[in-house]
């Protein structure tokens, strides 16, 4: 018999393959008795409530990507789309899980690995429960709550995937969500690559013309390589790479198990598109674990089949498809591999610090952590570099912020769904199920890429990485219904009819679930209104603003300039800075510099701190103080602060006026040398900022209009203090009064042609 699994599959075979219950379900033996046969068969009839359960899982699953792509408080507008993601996956769940019957009774590794996510998502609960004293304690408990419901939406999307991966028809919806999802997603990337279709549009929105400049485009691209890289609706390139990774052996082994050409097409599409939207990140870690989940996927089918298995035309397909876009997109990674312009040198070093940073975090908090959710707030303290808002990695984060017992059971979870997959890939093999084992070993090989990759980036910390994750973790777990013989139908039967103890882990279920559906909607309507505010923020009158809503919120505080109370709610470096700042408009000096003091106790790593308490005692006559901040400063711009940070193609100018402070003081001691050698120090960290790529220019001003930074007072501001140092330098070194003339000039010219922006925010935090 031809078991290949491609388009060319002779009529008589795909008649009756459509015949079947489902395809890619275990064939049935003409010798298994009609007992188990019934069993087996029962999973594929779906009643309407579950359509709507499932229909919901898929809309999460298309969105995901799309919209959640920001961890929570980065951006306001993604605090509402994740509140919509949390809200679709917790009311699948209540419907399957709750209200649906019992479907698939679970047992073995895939049931270990439900039970332990569980158990994570309580003791998460948990460590909220304790860090907020049981909700009577605002403190961080805006950021708390969202990312205890976080996790139990992953528990609930894999105990939904589990139950559901066995039925073809529930499993054929998710793999073409997640197919959707990843098209769409990628295609955004390229897209803006490319130069987006609405810039290309114009302001007629000419969209035929704007096509055919994007193919033009594309041509000029796959020419000129350029290296700028793309995130799609991802904050960063390389969680867009890591989704990308998870997702594209899954896609890849869907295309090539595509039981007719309809399923081909579509799938094929995913698959291009994902190839080219993971060369547009540039990322070094992502393209090469997408490469090796490819060939894990290979690897195991080879091993579970042979090479009688396999649609080499489809295959060298994929491969094709691979190395056309590799080609095609190799700016990007090229440029960072060779050490071009816009490579991150130390990118590699400040996630080793970063590690560090966590490690002390996660051994101060042992048990419960510093509390779900909190990392970007607690994590300066212990911060050794420059400040994150993420660990880099997920299992350091995990043990930071929910203690290590979590990532222990997190662990046992991963471990329990690679078994759990690797038994029913034997139950493939062995049913000679060619379309389900290839399947099997692309979401096997999916996964491991991911489980690799959340080592160097805190994946789990967006609903737009985690939840495909631990959807596809539950198919791999439940793609093949559990073997059911002579000794278990009475047990399986049983099961199915639900006895006491099952209603009441529904019931238990069913009220957490509606709990967390609650407390999603508030969260739903709390960013809502939080949004309202910004926009009506923007013009004249000011609005009211409603500081009463549950949880507190720092910023609606803020907005409303009770900034005592955003402190108290948030009691982190940059509150307390803000705070300082307006006791500094109010006159009330000692309290500025108090609440500035506290900000370094917060956040000791913040150069802006250092300068601000400066700056501050210069303005109340202490200069021994004012020089100790300096040389403060100074330190840590010259140590590892300095040396590695996060984006080192945007430089950091605070030190500009550090060495420049100390210059001045050095002329008044007469210590000419020392003062033209900080001299020289202050005029390079300038002449490096107007240096600044183009691309990170447009970075800068995208991080300031979420910050509220008017960038075009900032570089006036350097302009004036530049202008400062060379006309010092030139007095104390007039034989280089020439060249300092000149190289001021073309400072000046750059920081001129410096892209700049006054369209931010009045207010913002």
């Amino acid at each position: 018999m031809n078991r290949h699994v491609s388009a060319e599959t002779r009529s008589e075979r795909r008649r009756r393959e459509r015949s079947q219950n489902a395809e890619g379900s275990i064939r049935e033996n003409r010798n298994t008795p009609a007992s188990r046969r019934e069993v087996e068969a029962a999973p594929s009839a779906l009643s309407l409530m579950e359509w709507a359960g499932l229909g919901a899982l898929y809309l999460a699953l298309v969105l995901s990507p799309a919209i959640g792509g920001y961890p929570a408080g980065a951006t306001y507008g993604a605090d509402v789309s994740l509140s919509v993601l949390r809200l679709l996956i917790l009311l699948s769940g209540f419907i399957l899980l709750v209200l649906a019957p019992p479907r698939g009774a679970t047992s073995g590794m895939g049931r270990t690995a439900e039970l332990a996510l569980g158990a994570s998502a309580g003791l998460t609960a948990l460590s909220l429960l304790i860090h907020s004293r049981f909700l009577t304690s605002d403190t961080l408990l805006f950021a708390m709550l969202p990312a205890t419901l976080d996790w139990l939406s992953y528990f609930t999307v894999f105990a939904v995937a589990l139950r559901y991966a066995a039925n073809p028809h529930a499993r054929r919806g998710m793999i073409i969500a997640l197919a959707i999802g990843a098209g769409w997603v990628a295609l955004t990337a390229v897209d803006s690559y490319l130069g987006t279709l609405n810039a290309l549009a114009g302001a007629e929105r000419d969209y035929r013309v704007a096509v055919v400049a994007w193919f033009i485009r594309l041509f000029e691209v796959t020419v000129s390589a350029p290296a700028n890289r793309a995130q799609g609706a991802f904050f960063s390139p390389n969680f867009l790479a890591g989704f990308l990774a998870l997702t594209l052996p899954v896609t890849v082994a869907a295309y090539v198990s595509a039981p007719s050409k309809r399923y081909a097409y579509l799938f094929g599409i995913a698959v291009g598109l994902s190839a080219a939207g993971l060369f547009v990140t540039g990322s070094r870690s992502g393209i090469v674990l997408a490469l090796v989940g490819l060939a894990v996927a290979f690897a195991l089918f080879l091993f579970a089949r042979g090479f009688s298995g396999l649609p080499w035309t489809r295959i060298g397909t994929v491969i094709a498809i691979l190395l056309v876009f590799a080609l095609a997109f190799r700016g990007p990674i090229f440029n960072r591999v060779s050490g071009g312009a816009v490579t991150q040198e130390h990118s590699g070093e400040f996630r080793s610090w970063t590690w560090r940073g966590t490690q002390a975090m996660a051994q101060a908090n042992p048990l419960l952590g510093t509390g779900p959710g909190t990392f970007s707030y607690v994590y300066p303290r212990y911060a050794l570099v420059a400040r994150t808002d993420l660990a880099h990695s997920s299992y350091l984060q995990i043990a930071a912020e929910q203690g290590f017992p979590v990532l222990l059971i997190v662990g046992l979870a991963l471990i329990a769904a690679f078994g759990a997959a690797g038994r029913n890939l034997k139950q493939a093999r062995d049913n000679r199920e060619d379309s389900l084992t290839l399947l099997l070993c692309g979401v096997t090989g999916g996964i491991l890429a991911a489980v690799v990759h959340n080592a160097f980036d805190s994946e789990w910390s967006l609903l737009g990485n985690a939840l495909p994750f631990w959807a596809i973790a539950g198919i791999a777990s439940g793609i093949m219904p559990s073997l059911v013989t002579d000794a278990n139908v009475h047990t399986g039967q049983k099961q199915a009819s639900e006895g006491g103890r099952g209603i009441l882990t529904r019931g238990l279920v069913g009220i957490v679930l509606m709990v967390a559906l609650s407390l999603s909607a508030v969260l739903w309507r709390g960013a809502v209104y939080r949004e309202e505010i910004i926009a009506a923020m923007k013009t004249p009158p000011l609005p009211t603003i409603d500081t009463s809503r549950w949880p507190a919120d720092p910023n609606l505080y803020y907005y409303a300039r009770k900034l005592e109370d955003a402190t108290r709610i948030e009691p982190t470096g940059k509150r307390f800075y803000q705070l300082g700042r307006l006791y500094a408009d109010r006159d009330k000096m000692p309290e500025a510099i108090e609440a500035i003091k506290k900000s370094l106790e917060a956040e000791p790593t913040s150069l802006q701190s250092w300068r601000k308490l400066a700056e501050f005692q210069t303005q109340i006559g202490n200069i021994d103080g004012a020089m100790e901040a300096w040389r403060e400063l100074v330190k840590r711009q010259e140590g590892p602060v300095g040396l590695y940070r996060a984006i080192p193609e945007l430089p950091e100018t605070h030190a500009a006026f550090a060495y420049a402070a100390l210059a001045s003081n050095d002329e008044k001691r007469n210590n000419n040398a020392e003062a033209l050698k900080n001299w020289g120090k202050a005029a390079n960290v300038i002449e490096e900022y107007s240096r600044t790529n183009e691309t990170y220019q447009q970075v800068e001003i995208a991080n300031a209009i979420v910050t509220g930074v008017n960038t075009a007072v900032r570089r006036e501001e350097l302009t004036k203090l530049y202008r400062q140092i060379i006309e010092q330098w030139s007095r104390l070194a007039p034989d280089k009064a020439t060249e300092l003339a000149a190289r001021r000039e073309e400072t000046l010219s750059r920081l001129a042609a410096f892209g700049s922006t006054s369209a931010v925010p009045p207010l913002s935090p």
